[in-house]
């Protein structure tokens, strides 16, 4: 039992002999006692005071009530809380390693060397900052690739469902005061947004530079363009609200995996 539980008990516990023993036995000690200053019966005395101290216990017990009541409820509230703020995390989680996943995918479908001339060009580009250049390049005509097409169109779907989940999480938690766990899910809300507007327009256009997509998901610097976003949220996931609200010791396997010998998963 913790402190304040004990705390509670005993007051409790003390109050409730109080009002049926000690001041029942004082109540009979003095009006059993003829001081010849009392005027009327005694009976009316009791039944006055009686009235009194019943009405005063009641009220007392009501308030007891009502106060253990509110604190129920808002335990009640800490605890939805809770919940609703690790099932944030641990979804945001499962979302970011899905979309990894299907930028990794789209980036495989650029040759090797696309992908370095891209990279030296931005590395130009960024010491010299003259980011005019940067895009310049053969146009990818997007109907052309099937397979691309279908892995764009998949990533797109997977952002608008993440940032969905992240407006309808920032609503819920808007009155907690981690104001660093809320601007988590805003900015990464405004920024998956960004990104699925983006995608449109390149689906609607049909036309885009080999280039740009590259440096959106290909780029050799993990911290660039859409690859990048994802990054930062995984970082921020990974290293600051996981530990802060999952666990303690920042595990990202389990103890039921790091016990186990797995040679290989099929999936």
């Amino acid at each position: 039992m913790g402190k304040s539980k004990r705390q509670t008990f005993i007051f409790i516990s003390a109050t409730i002999a109080i009002a049926l023993i000690v001041i029942p036995m004082a109540f009979n000690f003095l009006f059993l006692w003829d001081s010849g200053l009392s005027k009327g019966k005694t009976d009316d005395w009791f039944t006055m005071y009686g009235s009194i101290f019943g009405g005063l216990i009641g009220g007392f017990f009501t308030y007891i009530a009502l106060v253990y009541t509110l604190k129920h409820d808002k335990d009640k509230l800490e605890k939805e809380k809770d919940f609703l703020i690790k099932d944030a995390i641990l979804t945001s989680r499962e979302y970011i390693d899905s979309i990894q996943k299907k930028v990794i995918e789209i980036a495989e479908e650029f040759t090797e060397k696309d992908r370095e001339l891209m990279d030296n060009q931005y590395k130009i580009n960024s010491q010299n900052s003259q980011w005019a250049d940067v895009f310049k390049g053969e146009a990818l005509v997007i109907k052309d690739l099937d397979s691309y097409v279908g892995k764009v169109k998949s990533l797109n779907n997977t952002i608008a469902e993440f940032k969905n989940d992240l407006k309808s999480k920032y609503i819920e938690l808007k009155d907690i005061d981690d104001e660093k766990l809320q601007n988590f899910l805003f900015d990464s809300y405004l920024a998956l947004a960004h990104y699925e507007r983006y995608i449109e327009g390149v689906l609607e256009d049909d036309r885009i530079s080999t280039k740009q997509f590259i440096y959106q998901f290909a780029n050799g610097d993990y911290y660039v363009g859409f690859r990048g976003i994802v990054h930062v949220m995984r970082d921020e996931i990974n290293d600051n609200l996981y530990p802060k609200y999952i666990k303690k010791d920042r595990d990202q396997v389990g103890d039921i995996m790091r016990n186990v010998s797995l040679f290989h998963i099929r999936g």
